[in-house]
Formats: structure tokens, sequence, C-alpha cells
């Protein structure tokens, strides 16, 4: 383990998987004091109506346009939380979320969707079984949005939060 101290610690570790070594933590480019999110959304008034809301609030944010893109913006960047389209087209959310999961064992990742259901799936469910560390529901609302990246921000990566029943609608 590399670790270096400083305002904020960066860790670099291996681990050894069925063979194969991964990183689990690369260093990052300077940070805000607030922190860098990704937003994952094939809907471009959302991505945009999101990244606005977070930037306003002093957080360097990087988009992506579908889940393909996403995976590879969440591998170069770390982001410290990111929002997570479940209907997307290429790759779908609970997809992009499984494989960053499994990538990335405490990624922070907030699934969101305009739907209960998708497919005949309940999205909350499965949300919280592909890994998502909580369900943001839409319509995105200002308080919604900031609500979500605080409490994002602040329970353990492994815990499941539905965001609709703790954010203001």
């Amino acid at each position: 383990m590399i670790a270096t101290v400083g305002i904020r610690a960066r860790f670099a570790t291996e681990l050894t998987t069925m063979g194969t070594t991964r990183p689990t933590r690369t260093p990052n480019p300077p940070r805000t004091a607030r922190g860098r999110l990704l937003v994952v959304s094939d809907d471009v008034g959302v991505r945009r109506v999101i990244s606005a809301i977070l930037q306003a609030a002093g957080f360097s944010v990087w988009k992506a346009c579908d889940g393909v893109a996403g995976v590879e913006k969440y591998r170069s960047h770390w982001p410290d939380l990111a929002f997570v389209d479940v209907e997307m087209p290429s790759k779908d959310g609970l997809e992009v979320i499984r494989e960053i999961r499994a990538e990335f064992p405490a990624a922070r990742l907030i699934s969101m969707s305009g739907a209960a259901t998708v497919k005949g799936v309940d999205t909350l469910r499965a949300a919280r079984d592909a890994g998502a560390l909580g369900f943001l529901p839409k319509p995105i609302t200002v308080d919604g949005v900031l609500a979500t990246v605080g409490i994002g921000l602040h329970v353990p990566s492994d815990a499941f939060v539905d965001l609709g029943a703790c954010v203001p609608m």
C-alpha cells in the first residue's frame, strides 16, 4: 500500500482477483473544495441540469452520454460520487453500476430513473441489487440533487438509501 498524506490522503493498493491484479485507487488530478462527480445519462437535459446544479454548488463535474462512456469516465477520473441513469442505450445503468462496482468495490453510485419499473423490473430493488448506493427518482429537483450528494458522500459505500424518501420532492 502506498499512502500520500496531505489535506486528503490518496491510497493505491492492489487486489489480486482470480489471478489478475487490478489497481483499486489511482492518483487524481487536483480536487475542488467540494468534490468530483460524474453524471451518466443519455438525456442531454438531465446531464445539463444536474451538472449545472453541482457546478454552482462548487463541485467538479464530468458528464457521459451513455453507459460505455460512463464506465470509461469513471475509470479515468475516479469521481467521489456518480449519478447513473437506469435507462440508456448501448449499456443500461444497471450494467454500468455492476461493472463499476465489480472493478471498484468502494464506488459510490446513485441510480436515477423516472419509472418505478423498467421492462417489468422494480428499479429501486434492481438498483440496490446491482450495487447502487441509492436511488434518485425523476423529475430531478435542485434540493433533491444537493441532498442526494450530501447523503451519498457520507453514508457507507455498502449502504442503500431510497433517496426519494429522504429528499424534498
